[in-house]
């Protein structure tokens, strides 16, 4: 017969291997989005995924451990980190405004603009940018040289 604490010990795995599934699932379709590319290029630049995606795994695999094996210390730091990892997402996306129309690259921090800049990318935007005929369906044309000193006077 089960005792009571046992039962709650068993509950308290199963229900941490939850996350672990979760994230491992995330894990799985983000290398797979790494490795092909994004079909639809609504994802273009994937390592930030992959590194957040294989940080939850990791993370929520050792809290599962610690669960399991019942370590104290070890629950601990990975709660604090998970705490930590929500409040810093939660301020990034605070600075984020849903309103406007468009984001001045001069508002972000040195290491957003350096990520933001960096050209090592350039064919897989190039790439979902023709794919998507985004330039066809902007409806923007560029007017001739002789067109834009005619209309200025």
């Amino acid at each position: 017969m089960a005792t009571e604490s046992r039962v709650a010990f068993i509950s308290a795995a199963i229900a941490s291997a939850i996350p672990v599934l979760l994230s491992g699932y995330y894990l799985t379709h983000t290398v797979i989005l790494f490795i092909r590319g994004s079909p639809d290029c609504t994802r273009p630049r994937s390592e930030l995924d992959l590194g957040f995606a294989i940080f939850a795994f990791v993370l929520f695999l050792v809290g599962s451990i610690g669960v399991v094996w019942r370590l104290k210390p070890l629950q601990i730091i990975c709660m604090v980190t998970l705490v930590i990892t929500a409040v810093l997402i939660l301020a990034v996306g605070m600075n984020i405004l849903p309103g406007e129309a468009f984001y001045r690259l001069d508002k972000y921090p040195r290491w957003a603009k350096n990520f933001i800049l960096n050209d090592n990318d350039w064919g897989v935007f190039q790439r979902c940018i023709i794919r998507e005929k985004f330039c066809e369906k902007r409806d923007y044309t560029v007017p001739s040289i002789p067109g834009l000193f005619l209309s200025s006077s």
